[in-house]
């Protein structure tokens, strides 16, 4: 935005670059030659740059990556391990990141972005990071804590869990580029854990209670079981097709991935072995991504029809990388995958 002081009106072109010029305010017009100031200036995540200007004329500016770095970041990971940072920026300007999640086109990040680090169930909102344009915007602002974002069949809405209002944390939603308000999507009589939203229109959520899985629809409060047992199941994540939901279970006596028929349920499908946690499917609905035990990322080819068969499971990541994949009780994923299946969004350090 530009700023005027003792006679100059001084603005920061395409370039970074920090100029000025003499300004007649009342005429509204340049009065003379344009004079550049500095390079280089530090960009805000919300497009703003650093500077400011006294009346008396002291001008104060900021260059280079400024701030104190948080140490973490957002990265794409290759399959040949290459590491390529999205915005240096973030690690300076963001206190701490927990779940994500990756517009179906690609372009925007929803992120959980706590606002006290290191605080387990700390306040937190939701942000939009633009990937090309490369600006930050908040999301949310009611409620103290909003995390967990899931983008909508359309592509331009977020939900997330939220727990502004009355009663127990429940799930909201709003489009990205806030041109509405805050929605409440479902609320049950309890306190919702975690959910995931249906990529196909018409199917309900399913969402994550206190003693299992439930189905609940859009603008609705009913809670219809869908596995509730004597096991802890939970972070259940639907399939591309809307056919499928993948999802954790102790059943085994140790955390371990299964896919169930969706939405009707029937009997379940061990996925993985060893420990694993943090399931995600790919784009084309043909694998299923999880995290193990020693913080590999792996992906099990899935052959899905009367009968659920792992084809082949690779590891995808090793953790050569420093990587996170959150260990928070609620978090539900900290990594994403491009949609053309080639890269892995991740939170790294």
């Amino acid at each position: 935005m530009p700023r005027y002081a003792g006679g100059y009106i001084f603005w920061v072109d395409t370039e970074a670059t920090l100029l000025a010029a003499p300004f007649d305010p009342r005429e509204r017009r340049v009065t003379g030659a344009v004079v550049q100031l500095a390079e280089g200036l530090q960009a805000s995540l919300q497009g703003s740059f650093d500077f400011a200007i006294s009346a008396n004329g002291t001008l104060i500016y900021v260059t280079g990556a400024g701030g104190s770095s948080t140490g973490e970041n957002l990265a794409w990971v290759n399959r040949e391990d290459e590491v390529a940072l999205i915005d240096s920026r973030i690690a300076t300007e963001l206190i701490d990141v927990d779940n994500l999640a990756l517009s179906p086109d690609g372009r925007f990040i929803a992120l959980e972005v706590a606002t006290e680090p290191m605080a387990v169930d700390a306040a937190a909102q939701i942000w939009i990071y633009d990937v090309d344009q490369g600006v930050f915007t908040r999301l949310t602002f009611q409620g103290t804590r909003n995390t967990q974002p899931r983008w909508m069949p359309d592509g331009r809405t977020v939900a997330y869990l939220s727990n502004q209002g009355e009663g127990p944390t429940a799930i909201w939603s709003q489009p990205y580029d806030r041109t509405g308000t805050d929605q409440l999507l479902f609320r049950a009589e309890w306190e919702v854990l975690g959910f995931d939203v249906a990529p196909v229109g018409g199917l309900p959520l399913i969402v994550s209670g206190p003693d299992g899985l439930y189905l609940g629809e859009p603008g609705g409060t009913a809670a219809r079981p869908f596995l509730v047992r004597d096991f802890r199941e939970w972070r259940p994540r639907i399939s591309p097709d809307g056919r499928w939901v993948a999802y954790e279970s102790n059943e085994s006596g140790t955390d371990e991935v299964y896919l169930r028929a969706f939405p009707q349920g029937g009997r379940p499908w061990s996925i993985s072995r060893g420990g694993a946690r943090l399931a995600i499917w790919n784009r084309s609905g043909d694998e299923v991504l999880y995290a193990t035990r020693d913080q590999r990322v792996v992906a099990s080819t899935v052959a899905l029809g009367q009968e659920v068969r792992v084809s082949s499971t690779r590891v995808l990541l090793e953790n050569t990388i420093a990587f996170e994949l959150s260990n928070a009780a609620r978090s539900s994923a900290s990594y994403d995958i491009s949609p053309d299946d080639d890269r892995l969004l991740l939170i790294v350090s």
